[in-house]
């Protein structure tokens, strides 16, 4: 199983790659009023994300990182981004990439209690706050014993309504993707507006100084 500080320095680079594999082969579930224009949609976000891909892509090493204790402090910005320094100590860790003073993309990235891995969840939000896509991944071990990695990806209108849903189970030995996975175990904390993220202040304040 990854270790949490792999999974998070690389998640930006995984999703992408993950999201097309997810939605290429497994199941797609479209919510039951979708219409014609509800996947057009759909795809206008599609295209608003992999925009925002390409951005993150581009400008990597420029996240802001907040970060959240266990011993249940507030959110703090982290001066090191990357580092795994005291990586164990986090419940949750945080890349945040701002564009036009906005954080449009968000990447969770909560610890697991055996502290060897961690549950990601990417959002993208649009320029006016509102959620328009979601992708989480959960990297565990299977009843099997087999090391699997499960996606589940969602897109949102602007009132945070459901479009369409597909989700995904990837067994990493055999490469084998199948449909489905099952999701109600995770705990993940979810936001519709980038206003209501806990760190949101702290975005507004200036960038700490990152030491070398």
């Amino acid at each position: 199983m990854a270790k949490i500080t792999t999974i998070f320095i690389a998640s930006s680079l995984i999703f992408p790659v993950f999201q097309k594999s997810v939605i290429t082969q497994a199941n797609e579930q479209p919510a039951a009023t979708s219409s014609t224009k509800g996947k057009t949609g759909v795809t206008a976000i599609q295209s608003y994300c992999q925009d925002l891909d390409f951005y993150v892509a581009s400008h990597l090493t420029s996240a802001r990182a907040f970060v959240k204790e266990t011993a249940g402090r507030d959110w703090r910005e982290s001066p090191k981004p990357f580092s795994d320094d005291g990586h164990k100590k986090y419940i949750f860790k945080t890349l945040v990439w701002v564009r036009d003073g906005k954080p449009l993309v968000v990447s969770l990235d909560q610890l697991r209690k055996n502290r060897k891995s961690s549950d990601n969840l990417k959002m993208y939000f649009r320029s006016d706050g509102t959620i328009a896509k979601s992708v989480l991944v959960v990297d565990e071990i299977s009843k099997q014993g087999n090391h699997i990695v499960k996606g589940k990806i969602q897109y949102f209108d602007a009132r945070g309504k459901v479009l369409r849903t597909i989700i995904g189970t990837k067994d990493m030995k055999t490469k084998k993707l199948s449909k489905g996975g099952d999701f109600s175990h995770i705990r993940m904390p979810f936001y519709f507006k980038f206003t209501a993220l806990p760190f949101y202040h702290l975005i507004k304040k200036p960038i700490v100084k990152r030491k070398e």
